[in-house]
């Protein structure tokens, strides 16, 4: 083989090698993009989700502060619907840690019955378990570990698994 033709033969070789490197980094570079951009579309979702879960909450705390000062605010049906439009909001949390968190909170949130017919007993613990929320999603909003829960929460969580033991839902 003469020299020209070896040379031409390496020249080819180094263009083929070179064109293989550009388009695998080329895919490499796509896949890197692609992933980047789902994890913002996750955490943007996490995001607007948290944030639409706490000014339920937020909400639902002021009108339960309200109740405790005017008795002619129906509190069940302000904890209905705020509890059920922040639980609906939570449920798009990709975060699984947080989803069940808040699930344990809105467990506790729902039995508000557990405390007997006093009104204004009810309207505490439906306050109580709605602040926990809001201390969770704001932590959680600003990138911080999740708190641990409060004692007050914790009697109330205690309370809320003796009531569902002796009243099971149907």
């Amino acid at each position: 083989m003469s020299t020209e033709v070896t040379v031409g033969m390496i020249g080819l070789g180094g263009a083929l090698l070179g064109a293989l490197g550009a388009v695998g980094g080329g895919w490499v570079q796509q896949w890197q993009q692609a992933r980047t951009a789902s994890n913002e579309r996750r955490e943007l979702r996490s995001y607007q989700a948290g944030d639409a879960g706490l000014l339920q909450l937020l909400h639902l705390v002021r009108e339960l502060e309200r109740a405790e000062m005017d008795n002619s605010v129906d509190y069940v049906k302000t904890i209905r619907d705020f509890g059920r439009d922040s639980e609906a909001a939570l449920l798009r949390l990709p975060d699984a840690a947080l989803r069940v968190r808040m699930g344990q909170i809105f467990n506790v949130l729902n039995s508000y019955r557990a405390v007997g017919d006093n009104e204004a007993v009810q309207i505490r613990w439906a306050r109580l378990s709605a602040n926990e929320g809001v201390w969770v999603l704001a932590a959680f909003l600003r990138g911080d570990p999740l708190p641990q829960s409060s004692e007050e929460f914790r009697r109330l969580a205690g309370s809320t698994t003796i009531y569902n033991t002796l009243y099971p839902a149907p």
